[in-house]
């Protein structure tokens, strides 16, 4: 039996984008899967890459053939040659080409495409809510158009939700394409196995700190909890453009509500943070998968979140371990009134089995959708 060689193509790296090094560990999950699937026919991911200072440190990873690449025009075009060369010593018809952006991979997955003769086959993939249209700005329309474009011209798409396929059919067309439904595999590095002790009330807000996570909800939320001098400690873990917003609620000796900003942090360190909080924020407006919130309730804690279709799949995946809100004030009636509970570890345990066996089966979709020729 024959199969298509998948290579991945990131033409570029977004300022969300995770660690190379994270990253890598989960395309390494996905090339396990496929020498499994194959029967070692197929036995690494070839992943071309941007060449940058992390990626200098990075350890083996034995179901990866890894290629990097400047990230600059010159570059770029490095990047087809050596791409059409990989391609050729396979066979075209024997590729599939996953475009790791909506933007320039999938552009140069085209281009490819046209030296073979459209026998190359193209996945674009959809990890969060990005689809949605952002009317302002010249740059957001650009790059609008550049993932209309990129949704028409590929064979199929992978989404992390299935939500997904009908919000993008509606903005790019009802044309017949591949959907692939395969969330982002939870990262067992993240999910402490043990709850930490703690004294008072632990909140945790876990993210890129940019308008689309809702901020002003959030920082809302702190005024009020600070308003009433409220007992907690309010635990801000990752960076962005909005951190400024948070900085006057820190380090407020006369308040009870102790904000902490952290920055960005690591797997690990992650892990640390979930193991002893008792609530996640979230006011993101729009979610694909929520993977940060199914870490949080896999780790025990409980889960407040904007209501949106994303979230809603979560309550509906772990009833009884999230609530779902639409503004700061019922957020604040809630923490008012919220207790938290020490789950049975048992239950935990189990619930995480089943999110493994879900991944696993996931995973082994979506590498199908690659290989078959």
């Amino acid at each position: 039996m024959k199969y298509r060689a998948p290579i991945f193509v990131q033409a570029g790296f977004g300022k969300n984008a995770q660690p190379i090094k994270e990253l890598c560990a989960r395309w390494d999950l996905y090339g396990k899967t496929l020498n499994m699937l194959t029967d070692g026919k197929l036995q690494k991911i070839i992943v071309f890459l941007p060449l940058s200072s992390d990626s200098e440190d990075l350890p083996h990873f034995q179901n990866l053939e890894l290629h990097f690449i400047q990230d600059t025009f010159f570059g770029r075009l490095l990047l087809l040659i050596k791409l059409r060369k990989r391609i050729n010593a396979i066979q075209p018809s024997l590729v599939t080409l996953i475009a790791g952006d909506l933007y320039v991979s999938p552009l140069v997955a085209r281009i490819l495409r046209l030296f073979s003769k459209g026998s190359i086959k193209i996945q674009i993939q959809f990890h969060g809510a990005t689809y949605i249209n952002q009317s302002r700005g010249l740059l957001r329309k650009l790059k609008y158009s550049l993932m209309k474009i990129a949704v028409s011209s590929s064979d199929s798409i992978r989404i992390v939700s299935g939500f997904q396929q009908h919000e993008i059919q509606a903005i790019a067309g009802p044309k017949s394409k591949d959907f692939v439904v395969c969330p982002i595999p939870v990262s067992l590095a993240k999910i402490p196995t043990i709850r930490t002790p703690h004294q008072g009330l632990s909140l945790l807000v876990l993210g890129r700190l940019h308008p689309e996570r809702g901020v002003d909800n959030i920082v809302e939320l702190i005024e009020l909890l600070a308003k009433e001098k409220f007992e907690c400690a309010f635990d801000v873990v990752g960076d962005g453009p909005l951190r400024q917003l948070f900085e006057p609620y820190v380090n407020d000796e006369k308040s009870p509500t102790k904000v902490i900003l952290h920055g960005t942090k690591n797997e690990l360190e992650v892990s640390r943070f979930l193991a002893k909080s008792d609530l996640l924020i979230s006011f993101a407006q729009e979610e694909g998968y929520g993977l940060a919130l199914r870490e949080a309730v896999l780790s025990g804690v409980h889960v407040l979140a904007r209501r949106n279709s994303g979230t809603e799949e979560v309550l509906s995946a772990f009833p009884g371990r999230v609530d779902l809100i639409v503004s700061a004030s019922q957020a604040f009636e809630f923490i008012a009134r919220f207790s938290p509970t020490n789950h049975d570890l048992g239950n935990l345990t189990e619930i995480r089995k089943a999110q493994e066996m879900s991944d696993a089966k996931n995973v082994e979709a979506l590498v199908m959708s690659w290989i078959r020729a």
